[in-house]
């Protein structure tokens, strides 16, 4: 697996600059239009994989809406004292629509999976968890390549799953602490007050973390599995002669951008960030 500085290495080239903005670009972004384009003789399901391609993107589309939304309400809270009084409960409240998110890209990715493989049937479709385990439980049942690929996916995403269903089904929460000038602060409790976010690179000090670093590291992680599962599919189909170069603008994309290059940086910095 690759280690959280050549993720988030790669990740960064995901993101250009256009006269509109910072926006995401490659594979990852292309493929829902490919999708519905393609030579389906092969996989005769591809065709309707296109919408969830696309509801992928609106998901990816509502995470950066949300990052520019923290980012946002914490500037101006800095400033402002009504704000100030509301921003740890609102900060709260978008930490956790974060984690949702996340979770709902990866079950659409669980969907469109088996519509690429030889017996589409045999593959569950209800959550990227089940799809992981049959996946590890069948390794002679699906392509070697895209086997690989989901599987390198397991660790991180269990951790986030992990925390997800804390947040709503099992009692956790999340607090941010400090004052908006301190960044992003926050942590997730289990009950009993037992912290989750523990990596060394993201703490604030023992007990607190940096959301900032946090979501770098998951999003970069997700963005590169949405490339490399691209990069993998539309091996299985016939791209058009002239590929489509996707830009995709979102009202967030140039926060994500700068926390994913300030986490680069502090992990080309210390040991402590590499896998």
């Amino acid at each position: 697996m690759r280690s959280d500085v050549q993720v988030v290495n790669e990740a960064l080239t995901l993101f250009a600059e256009g006269e509109r903005g910072v926006f995401l670009r490659g594979k990852g972004q292309d493929i829902a239009f490919k999708a519905m384009i393609a030579d389906a003789a092969r996989y005769p399901a591809i065709p309707g994989t296109s919408a969830l391609f696309h509801n992928i993107t609106q998901d990816i589309w509502n995470i950066s809406t949300i990052v520019e939304r923290l980012h946002w309400t914490r500037a101006r809270a800095c400033h402002d004292g009504e704000l100030r009084d509301k921003w740890m409960s609102y900060a709260a409240a978008d930490i956790q629509a974060v984690h949702v998110e996340i979770r709902s890209v990866l079950d659409y990715v669980a969907q469109i999976v088996p519509a690429f493989c030889p017996k589409p049937g045999q593959l569950p479709d209800a959550s990227f968890r089940k799809l992981l385990k049959w996946v590890g439980d069948n390794p002679n049942r699906i392509d070697g390549v895209l086997r690989s690929v989901l599987l390198e996916q397991e660790t991180w995403f269990m951790e986030v799953r992990g925390t997800r269903d804390l947040l709503l089904h099992l009692g956790g929460f999340a607090i941010v602490f400090g004052g908006p000038e301190d960044g992003i602060l926050f942590q997730i409790f289990k009950a009993g007050w037992r912290k989750v976010v523990d990596k060394p690179f993201l703490m604030y000090n023992e007990n607190v973390a940096y959301f900032e670093r946090y979501a770098a590291l998951y999003l970069a992680r997700l963005l590169m599995f949405l490339e490399d599962l691209a990069t993998v599919l539309e091996g299985m189909f016939d791209v058009p002669v002239a590929d489509p170069k996707t830009e995709n603008y979102a009202l967030g994309h140039a926060v994500i951008r700068s926390w994913v290059r300030d986490l680069h940086l502090l992990l080309l910095g210390t040991s402590d960030g590499v896998a």
